[in-house]
């Protein structure tokens, strides 16, 4: 075969030796593209096509394997399409069942809020009515010693409107005020312990 032959001249050769036109193979640049005899693309890289050589088949030779074509069958389209919606069916309930677990945290999260808020103004009220016990324990301790001092005073002689208390007195009211708010802070102590 003449390099300077026209495709044409080149097919006419071919066919003139008993070959027979089965496709052609194309070229561009370095992809290859495999052509059917009525133009039908079997394979192919690129979408250009510029006919370079004739793939024939020589009547004496054996024909050769058909190129395989990549066909999907109509059942594994079905497996396909039904584990597609399988799996969108599962992900959406996983989606409603997160958003469900979600809102259920946020309103045990909002109630926890609310139950610590309450427990903490009540505990503040009742710290707050200690307090106020407290205070109003050592007052009445302060009136108690002031009620033994004044059961206690004597007059002083030749001083009108001046009254004494023997230091023996002094001191057991003074004890008697220790203890009395002695008694009064344990019992403040006491009940605050239950405040939490």
């Amino acid at each position: 075969m003449n390099a300077s032959m026209t495709g044409s001249e080149k097919l006419e050769e071919f066919k003139n030796k008993g070959f027979e036109l089965v496709g052609y193979a194309i070229r561009r640049e370095k992809e290859y593209h495999m052509l059917d005899k009525d133009g039908r693309v079997l394979w192919s890289n690129d979408d250009c096509q510029h006919p370079l050589a004739i793939i024939s088949v020589h009547p004496e030779e054996k024909e050769a394997p058909p190129i395989p074509v990549h066909k999907h069958s109509p059942v594994k389209r079905y497996i396909a399409a039904a584990t597609i919606a399988v799996l969108a069916v599962t992900w959406f309930g996983l989606d409603q069942e997160n958003r469900k677990i979600e809102n259920e945290i946020a309103k045990t999260h909002e109630e926890l809020v609310s139950l610590i808020a309450k427990e903490k103004s009540k505990n503040e009220a009742l710290r707050a009515s200690l307090l106020t016990e407290l205070n109003a324990c050592q007052v009445n301790a302060k009136q108690t010693m002031t009620s033994f001092v004044i059961s206690k005073q004597k007059p002083v002689k030749g001083k009108a409107g001046q009254y004494t208390v023997t230091q023996a007195d002094a001191d057991a009211a003074m004890d008697m005020l220790a203890t009395k708010n002695a008694d009064c802070q344990q019992s403040y102590y006491d009940h605050l312990k239950t405040v939490r």
